[in-house]
């Protein structure tokens, strides 16, 4: 499980850092020093095969949208090892591993993370990063890429020479499509109910959140103003039910759904899809 780190935790680790400046503890001359807080880190990177990488956990998050047939989507791959920092909301950090001082654990470059054979950008091998007051942890590695290939059955390797790491992702690259029930061409009327059958219908059991929301169209925004927005579903095995507002706007009509898809002992994926469509709510 990703652990939240505690601020007593932070302080700790801000402590150990601490120490690395301090005469007769030992740090190497030839490690860079930075400041954070007030404080003179060293940023000691070292180069750590994933085989010992301390229990790392792979946080596999994708967002796609699907808007008119045109579909923008991102996959990233962020590899946790160690204790989990949370704080401010921000995403890949960890607490600094200690071997003598403390230090940060990076990836060489004979370590990949491929999607279907393609090959993810290493857009960070690992570094210290600032977060402030609570002091300096470590930015851990991260992969991406933009707009993979549809298809199903997905699959995502990590490796090095140490160890592979295979994670089945199933349909998650999938497009998803929102049409409504009987019919129509995203025509509505003030304060109408509207079903829309939402396909995959396999997705209802994996991403419980979702939302609606209308932008009405203006010139100088690009998906437009919001109007309106609801978490209020009733839900069947494939469809959604929604209530519009009692007012008449045209624009766009955004249906999502996010949250854990998986969640396992050595990986977690998150996924988050959107579906927009041109509506019209009039008399």
């Amino acid at each position: 499980m990703l652990l939240a780190r505690s601020g007593v935790m932070l302080a700790m680790a801000r402590l150990a850092a601490l120490l690395c400046v301090v005469p007769g503890v030992g740090c190497s001359s030839s490690v860079e020093a930075f400041d954070c807080a007030g404080i003179d880190y060293h940023r000691d990177v070292r180069v750590v095969e994933l085989a010992d990488l301390p229990d790392v956990r792979l946080d596999v998050q994708y967002s796609a949208s699907n808007s008119f047939g045109a579909r923008k989507s991102r996959l990233e791959v962020i590899v946790y090892y160690g204790e989990q920092v949370t704080i401010g909301g921000r995403s890949g950090l960890a607490a600094p591993l200690h071997a003598g001082n403390a230090y940060c654990a990076g990836v060489d470059d004979g370590i990949t993370a491929t999607l279907n054979g393609v090959e993810l950008s290493n857009e960070q091998p690992g570094d210290w990063v600032c977060i402030g007051p609570a002091g300096a942890v470590c930015a851990v590695p991260r992969f991406a890429i933009d707009n993979p290939s549809v298809a199903p059955d997905a699959e995502l390797v990590l490796e090095d020479r140490s160890r592979s790491i295979t994670i089945a992702l199933g349909n998650l690259l999938l497009d998803r499509t929102a049409t409504p029930v009987g019919g129509g061409d995203w025509s509505f009327h003030p304060n109408q109910t509207v079903t829309v059958r939402w396909s995959p219908a396999t997705d209802f059991i994996t991403l419980p959140m979702g939302g609606v929301t209308f932008y009405e169209a203006c010139p100088d925004c690009d998906l437009g103003r919001e109007v309106f927005s609801t978490p209020d579903l009733t839900r069947t095995q494939d469809t959604l039910a929604f209530t519009l507002p009692d007012r008449s706007v045209n624009g766009k009509l955004a249906i999502g759904l996010s949250a854990f898809k998986v969640e396992h002992r050595a990986y977690r994926i998150t996924m988050s899809q959107t579906f927009v469509h041109d509506a019209t709510i009039g008399p």
